[in-house]
This record gives structure tokens, sequence and C-alpha cells, in this order.
């Protein structure tokens, strides 16, 4: 059975997840990835945003985004900016759940 899923592409999920780490390791690698409209800018440690045109609107300093508070004060800045699309939004989000560590967004029964 597996090698009939293997020649379907279908990978195991051990398989899953050392594909995933191997390209999450190589992302994180880079000086400047871009997902959308939202960079992660690895040298300045900030998410630079930019508007459809490519014009540069605004960073948010990740240094600040060590806690779930400070990660949602920032989500509510931006959400008030009248710049801010639903596109740029989710990019920003996506880009957020790329880099910042997930025990930082997720405290999963901790108080």
């Amino acid at each position: 059975m597996t090698d009939q899923l293997r020649a379907m592409g279908i990978l195991t999920g051990a398989e899953l997840v050392a594909k995933y780490d191997a390209e999450d390791k190589a992302w994180r690698r880079q000086k400047r990835s871009r997902i959308g409209n939202a960079v992660w800018n690895k040298k300045d440690r900030c998410i630079e945003l930019f508007d459809d045109a490519g014009r540069f609107m605004y960073d948010i300093d990740l240094d600040r985004c060590k806690s779930a508070e400070g990660v949602l004060n920032w989500i509510f800045h931006v959400h008030q900016k009248t710049w801010m699309t639903p596109q740029m939004m989710k990019d920003m989000l996506d880009m957020m759940l790329r880099v910042i560590p997930s025990n930082v967004l997720f405290h999963f029964g901790a108080e």
C-alpha cells in the first residue's frame, strides 16, 4: 500500500513533517522573504508592509511582538490604518504566523 501511495505523491506523516521542516529552515535562512504585500526583513527583524503598487507603507518591529498581547496590539494598530486592505491584513497575518514562534502566539491552557 505504501508504494502505491508514494506513486501517487502521497507522503506519510513523518515525510510531510520532514519536508515542511526542510522548507521552513530554507525559508528562514533567506534575508528577505515575501508573502504577498508583507516582507520579512530578517536583518532588521521586522515585517514590512507594501501596498499593491509596491509602495512601502509600514513596518512591524518584531522585538515588540514577544508576547501574544504584543502581537495583538500590532494587529489592532495596523487594522485601524486607512490604507490597510483585507489582502494586506491577510498577508501580514500569514507572515506573522511564519516568523513569530508559535509559543509566543499560542498559549494552550497556560495561565
